[in-house]
């Protein structure tokens, strides 16, 4: 603002001829402590018109205006005020990058994330895993097959059959740790009770790789596949399939001796240990070892026995593992919609905000930088003094394409850069339509929310 003005000449044709005479230029109508004083102007605009005062006046005289029409020219209009403009293009460039390009960045991440939400959304539901391992539907298939076995259960359940039952969480809980408890009641049992020349003979080692193995996992394999083969004969029998069930039978009979021998000499073993320490241990002492012999040996494997086979049967497993997987890809499909919904009413808050509150409030600041250059301007007519009527500003200064002063002369601020922005916001409008398009057009999730609730 402080910028010293530049002295434009006469326009081409106007300056006098060679050897005319010279004009006595009259002083300025207001001296420069009489202008400040008086509060026209500033030191600094005063000092800024002092030259266009000269040269305008010079200018009428040689062309003989009359005295009311002595207007400063367009050259003078366009010196005077290029400062003004040239501040007010700056700051348009300003304010469009640091609030314009930050609200427009936010727009385009919002709708990404919106897009990429959308991907996923399209390709649900996934896969569902099914009770068995390896098994495996796909989204329309385990609504299909979930649905299939609840009719069958609710069926059964209707005229008295509770083999589809499920065993309490703490007992299925229980049931699947008794093996780790075994071991380790086993290990106990033998670091508590054995002398210690047993841990320094290879074949007592010998002794705990094969038996702790089997405790852990042979022994609940056996009662694993016992249970199983129960759980299958009250299906086949509540079927009305004489033949599934004999099998089922049979298996049953098989696993369940061989696991109930093993139980025997597991224990049979452990209480041998307790009669031969009967010498130098008290009852009570025998009587202890001979209990954790029993919960090694038998209570464990029963329990687990008793947690598998009341843990339902195959349809009621494959049932519950298919509306957990459908339930947690249900509650995925309403959370990215969700998400989707939230980012386009946010793009949607920015664009108003952009267009109702952002963009006019940089033109009109803009605009008012530009018009500073009319306060100088209207000073320079005082100073030439003898002019009627106000200023002739061009109407309109402005329009959808500039920025103006009205000045005659002056220079204007280009809207360009401003109508690019507008052109990537309508850009990004047109993104988020389509993106509330693929919205709208998506399929319901095919496990509704009543079915989610039923479970």
């Amino acid at each position: 603002m402080a910028e010293k003005a530049r002295v434009i000449p006469f326009p081409e044709g106007s300056a006098p001829a060679t050897g005319t005479r010279r004009y006595k230029v009259p002083a300025p109508t207001f001296s420069k402590s009489d202008a400040v004083k008086g509060g026209l102007c500033d030191r600094e605009i005063y000092d800024r018109t002092q030259p266009y005062h000269a040269m305008t006046v010079r200018y009428h005289l040689a062309a003989g205006t009359p005295r009311a029409e002595w207007e400063p020219t367009e050259s003078v209009g366009f010196s005077l005020s290029q400062p003004y403009v040239d501040h007010a293009a700056q700051e348009l460039n300003d304010l469009l990058k640091c609030e314009v390009d930050a609200l427009l960045e936010d727009h385009d991440a919002l709708l990404r994330v919106a897009d990429f939400y959308l991907d996923r959304l399209e390709r649900l539901p996934e896969d569902i895993a099914g009770s068995e391992p390896g098994v495996t539907y796909s989204g329309s298939e385990a609504v299909r097959r979930a649905r299939e076995l609840r009719a069958r259960i609710e069926g059964d359940r209707a005229v008295g059959h509770r083999h589809h039952d499920r065993a309490p969480r703490w007992l299925t809980a229980l049931a699947r740790w008794t093996p780790w408890l075994a071991g380790a009641g086993f290990v106990g049992y033998l670091a508590a009770y054995l002398p210690v020349g047993f841990w320094l003979a290879l074949a007592s080692w010998g002794y705990l790789a094969v038996v702790l193995p089997y405790i852990v996992l042979g022994q609940t394999w056996l009662v694993d596949r016992a249970a199983r083969s129960h759980a299958d004969l009250l299906a086949a029998e509540a079927d009305g399939q004489p033949g599934p069930a004999e099998k089922a039978r049979n298996r049953r009979f098989r696993f369940g001796t061989i696991a109930g021998l093993g139980a025997i000499g597991v224990t049979s073993g452990l209480a041998l240990r307790a009669v031969e320490a009967a010498a130098s241990v008290t009852v009570g002492g025998v009587a202890l070892m001979v209990l954790l012999a029993m919960v090694v040996g038998v209570v464990l494997p029963a329990l687990r026995y008793l947690g598998t086979v009341s843990d339902g049967s195959k349809a009621s497993r494959e049932r519950d593992a298919l509306v957990a997987g459908l339930e947690a890809d249900h509650a995925a499909y309403e959370d990215l919609v969700a998400q989707v919904e939230r980012n386009l009413r946010g793009a949607e808050d920015i664009d108003r905000r952009l267009i109702g509150k952002t963009v006019p409030e940089t033109i009109d600041h803009v605009q008012r930088v530009a018009d500073q250059a009319i306060t100088p301007y209207a000073f320079l007519r005082l100073q030439i003094g003898g002019l009627g009527g106000e200023p002739p500003l061009e109407s309109p200064a402005s329009d959808s394409t500039r920025i103006g002063t009205g000045i005659p002369g002056a220079p204007t601020v280009s809207l360009q850069p401003l109508l690019d922005r507008a052109r990537r916001r309508e850009q990004l409008r047109v993104y988020g339509a389509t993106l509330a398009a693929r919205l709208r057009q998506l399929p319901a999730h095919p496990w509704s929310t009543t079915e989610a609730k039923r479970g």
